[in-house]
């Protein structure tokens, strides 16, 4: 087949976009990494245009579901732990661990403003409105926050 040369070539383009993936967490690289591993795989099966059309979006569909699965579960991990640390947050939340916060009421609801976001909140201590609060963790999701002694 006279363009072996140029499938090799589009899979070593795709697996090096895979790479710097790991290195610089962007989605442009594995987007275009999948949608040309996806072009080989259509026209290595070589069916008539329309086929290799449906067959191309859904090889390309099903290769970024399992690159995020993936990337979540794994990859992200691997990376914190041996490339860049910290580089990719498994909860971005944590960052707000040590704020402070204010407890604002909204239609009867207390609610925590932190970076300017108004937030729901758990705690152990009973709060009101207007007090000074600190988030000392993250639970699902959702602040954690101790109220501030003077």
């Amino acid at each position: 087949m006279p363009f072996e040369n140029f499938y090799e070539t589009i899979i070593l383009v795709g697996i090096i976009l895979i790479l710097v993936d790991f290195v610089i967490p962007t989605d442009v690289s594995s987007i275009l990494a999948h949608g040309l591993f996806a072009l080989a795989i259509t026209h290595a099966i070589g069916a008539p245009i329309l086929y290799s059309v449906i067959i191309g979006i859904l090889c390309w569909a099903s290769l970024i579901l399992l690159h995020y699965w993936l990337f979540k579960k794994y990859v992200a991990t691997f990376v914190n732990t041996y490339i860049a640390k910290s580089k990719l947050p498994d909860e971005p939340l944590h960052r707000l661990i040590g704020t402070q916060a204010t407890i604002e009421s909204h239609d009867g609801k207390l609610l925590a403003r932190l970076e300017g976001d108004l937030m729901p909140f758990t705690s152990a201590d009973s709060l009101a409105a207007n007090d000074a609060v600190t988030v000392i963790a993250i639970n699902q999701g959702i602040p954690v926050l101790q109220k501030d002694t003077p």
